[in-house]
């Protein structure tokens, strides 16, 4: 143990008194010393010490009993006082001797400077002492002072906390301020080593999920743990050797972000492999676009698994593996979406989801999207468009390629379908070249196609279950129907036949027709008139029966036809029977000719 006792003279009021102040404090040494006597393990040391001095009068030596009043200041004189009076009554002096054990409470010590002011009573009436004395520290104990140095080979100063509680530490560091940029602990190391670190915080235990630094903020700003860099430092390593843990993992139980990453003017997040540590192989730069070398894996239940927002390129990421994925996105939920792309602005010519490929060979894809169920009805990629105009899926090829390819293998399915559950048109074609091509794979010709002008060309014939042609005439008639005989009337439009043999017959009213002349936008007022082919046709039985091949001609009976025997007037006949009728009035079919 080392010690130091101060003597001091002191007067005041006709007493003499020396004090002797004996401060006793435990060196630092690299190895530890056993106390004397028998100590508990559990044992703390409380706050207070023990004060001894040496009292004496003009005659000398103090015997007795005495009352002595102690007081601490924060300075010689004036100042405020710290911590409570204490009060020692009935002291015993033996030869000017005594001691006393004082307790001011904790955080009276900080490291600033303190001085005890002394009042004694031995009988005579209490008299202060002055002037106050300094309370001064062991040399060893000077280390402890703030802004002190501790210097050692090895641990310097180890902090143990034995408790079982949560709440336990080994050390505490508190900024008391508030204000300033203070640190309750600061760590330091002047290493050139590359393993060399300021602090150093480890969990010893291999069971419980402890934590080797800890960094908490209850403040409503700041930062739980504050990792600084200099130039070619990093600023915060997380470093783990388990296959199933991580290096840094960011958690935030609130509903804000758990991981904040920020950059002046490089990368915001790199992501490097350790074993070929030549490029990183994901990065997130400064204006948001994120390139990923391995491809994009993102698997996600009921919610989005990732969310990106941005005013450009919010996500792009470059694959060069012969089978790799660019971007692969994965749900498990029934309604979920492996990726989804939403472009919220309201003008512009912007894309939710855009694929490109810069490959040369044939078969690249910029998106591609696969169906795998060979049972359900599925869809590789479907558009859909919500707006009153728009579409649902857009292809453009640039000059030489086809803006949508749909193929199929199937025998009984087809390469694209246009569907349209509305009154609208299904397929609509646009284009100032042929509208419609169709082509033969087998060999490699054009079958079918329509021209810019609307002309139609075709290899082979062209086939329905309707067997006339039919022109498009205005009609002045609302009661006319399919298979009335039909005549020109004098205001040049068509109307029912009205009388028998009528010379101004034009045809029939085509039930349906397998070809439509004279069609435009506006059908209104208009009929299809069946000048040629095979159409139903309203027949009566009042000039006989009808066989077939009877020449038909109008009859008296308005809209039908009957037998015109074997001499009809020129421009009467309309067609020959191909069906007869015995009796009264029916429906028979008819080849249109006019004569």
């Amino acid at each position: 143990m080392y010690s130091k006792s101060v003597q001091k003279p002191l007067f005041l009021g006709g007493i003499l008194l020396l004090l002797g102040l004996m401060i006793i404090g435990a060196p630092l040494a690299a190895t530890a010393q056993e106390p004397s006597g028998a100590q508990s393990a559990q044992a703390t040391v409380s706050s207070a010490f023990t004060y001894q001095g040496y009292l004496s009068d003009g005659s000398g030596a103090v015997n007795g009993s005495c009352d002595f009043t102690f007081s601490l200041y924060d300075a010689l004189s004036g100042g405020t006082q710290i911590g409570a009076t204490l009060n020692a009554s009935s002291v015993s002096v033996n030869n000017g001797d005594f001691s006393v054990d004082l307790d001011f409470g904790s955080g009276v010590f900080t490291g600033d400077a303190r001085y005890l002011e002394i009042s004694v009573d031995c009988g005579g009436g209490a008299s202060a002492l002055s002037p106050r004395q300094a309370l001064n520290a062991v040399p060893y104990a000077l280390g402890l002072r703030p802004g002190a140095t501790i210097e050692g080979t090895n641990a310097v100063l180890t902090g143990i906390a034995t408790g079982t509680t949560s709440n336990n530490r080994g050390l505490v560091g508190e900024v008391t301020s508030t204000s300033g940029s203070g640190q309750g602990v600061r760590g330091e190391t002047a290493s050139s080593n590359s393993q060399s670190i300021g602090v150093y915080g480890l969990a010893t235990s291999v069971s419980a999920a402890g934590t080797g630094v800890k960094g908490q903020n209850n403040g409503t700003s700041g930062y739980g743990v504050w990792g600084q860099g200099g130039s070619g430092a990093t600023g915060v390593l997380g470093q783990t050797g388990s296959g199933s843990n991580y290096g840094v993992w960011a958690y935030n139980s609130g509903s804000g972000v758990a991981l904040r990453a920020e950059s002046q003017s490089g990368s915001i997040i790199e992501g490097w492999d350790l074993d070929d540590a030549v490029t990183p192989k994901f990065v997130v730069s400064n204006s948001g676009q994120v390139t990923a070398n391995g491809g994009l894996i993102v698997s996600g239940g009921s919610g989005d698994s990732v969310s990106l927002t941005g005013s450009g390129n919010v996500l792009t990421v470059a694959s060069s593996g012969s089978n790799s994925v660019g971007v692969y996105g994965s749900s498990s939920s029934s309604s979920g979406r492996g990726v989804f792309g939403e472009a919220t602005a309201s003008t512009g010519s912007t894309s939710g989801v855009r694929g490109v490929t810069n490959s040369n060979s044939n078969g690249a894809t910029g998106v591609y999207g696969l169906a795998t169920s060979a049972s359900a009805t599925g869809t590789g990629v479907k558009g859909q468009n919500n707006g009153t105009s728009g579409y649902g899926v857009w292809g453009q090829g640039g000059s030489g390629a086809t803006g949508v390819l749909g193929q199929t293998n199937s025998a009984s399915r087809y390469g694209v379908w246009a569907y349209n559950s509305g009154s609208g048109a299904a397929l609509r074609i646009d284009g100032v070249g042929n509208l419609i091509e169709a082509w033969d794979i087998s060999p490699v010709n054009r079958r079918f196609y329509v021209s810019n002008a609307g002309d139609v060309r075709a290899d082979g014939s062209f086939s329905s279950p309707a067997a006339d042609f039919a022109e498009m005439l205005p009609a002045n008639d609302n009661a006319v129907e399919a298979g009335d005989v039909l005549a020109i009337g004098p205001d040049g439009q068509l109307t029912r036949s009205s009388e028998a043999f009528q010379r101004t017959v034009a045809g029939v009213y085509s039930t349906q027709p397998g070809f439509v002349g004279g069609d435009s936008e506006d059908l209104s007022g208009k009929i299809p008139l069946a000048v040629v082919g095979v159409v139903p046709v309203k027949a009566s039985a009042e000039n006989g029966a009808i066989q077939p091949g009877d020449m038909l001609v109008a009859s008296s009976t308005p809209g039908y036809a009957m037998r015109g025997g074997n001499t009809p007037p020129n421009g009467s006949v309309i067609g020959k029977a191909l069906s007869g009728l015995g009796n009264g009035l029916g429906e028979i079919k008819m080849l249109v000719v006019l004569q």
